[in-house]
């Protein structure tokens, strides 16, 4: 809940929270925030609130956030983990083997001490094996049983309008994926519909918002990034969603294929 420096300081003054997990450091909110060092700052708030009983849990592959903590010391314990290979020696649990399909994820979380979690879920994105990761080693601090974690895990839903799968059983699966969309959500999301089928795969997306003067190069590298892996491309309203299409069209996109609408409504029609 935070898009100005201070928000999540404000929010543990009234929580008081005893452990705290740091996901990531991306430029969502970067209008708001003025530059990623103020939205690094805001975030490491968290940690800056757990008491020195508590604990931390941050991404290990996030290098703006690895560097910036390895310059503090805090009295609590922390955990890492990651899911990039190089990483593997230096964090408390990892995974590999992930399996993507239309049903959901599928990898093996392997903890530093040699255990091993054979997790499946219907949670979709790569993105989300490291959330998961990061839950994984909150429930084995609070002190579930591997069985426990593993039968969670089968169990989780996702959340709404985070790329949730909508399957009504007519043969068109939908990916809501529509809240506060950022370049690397959205990148995940087309990997996720490239990697699932061989059905045809349509994005529908106004393009990203409340990136100050980033706006329009990151909808146009979003454009260009995702004209291999679509078949056609419904874009929202004009403005944003334009330098989508231009970055489309530099990937020599078939021109037939891009649909400019107004409205949602005019999109699902």
């Amino acid at each position: 809940g935070a898009d100005h420096v201070g928000d999540i300081k404000e929010l543990c003054n009234l929580v008081r929270p005893q452990a705290g997990i740091i996901t990531a450091v991306g430029i969502q909110h970067l209008e708001t925030f003025g530059t990623p060092e103020n939205i690094l700052k805001t975030k490491l708030e968290l940690f800056d609130a757990i008491p020195d009983e508590g604990f931390g849990i941050y991404n290990y592959d996030c290098v703006m956030l690895r560097d910036a903590i390895a310059k503090r010391s805090y009295n609590f314990p922390l955990y890492t983990y990651s899911v990039e290979a190089q990483n593997y020696q230096d964090v408390d649990i990892y995974a590999k083997d992930v399996i993507q399909t239309r049903d959901g994820l599928a990898f093996s979380a392997c903890f530093k001490d040699g255990r091993v979690l054979e997790i499946k879920t219907g949670l979709l994105g790569r993105h989300n094996v490291q959330n998961l990761l990061a839950v994984i080693l909150t429930a084995w601090k609070c002190g579930l049983s591997d069985k426990e974690i593993e039968f969670g895990m089968r169990n989780v839903e996702a959340v709404d309008h985070r790329l949730k799968r909508i399957d009504s059983g007519s043969g068109v699966l939908v990916l809501d994926d529509a809240f506060n969309s950022n370049y690397n959500g959205a990148i995940e999301a087309v990997n996720v519909l490239n990697e699932i089928g061989t059905h045809k795969k349509i994005v529908v997306t106004p393009g990203f918002v409340e990136l100050a003067d980033m706006e329009d190069v990151q909808n146009r590298e979003f454009g260009a990034y995702m004209a291999s892996k679509i078949d056609y491309a419904i874009l929202v309203g004009g403005g944003k969603s334009l330098s989508i299409r231009d970055g489309l069209l530099d990937k020599d996109f078939a021109y037939d294929h891009i649909f400019q609408v107004n409205s949602l409504a005019e999109a699902q029609n």
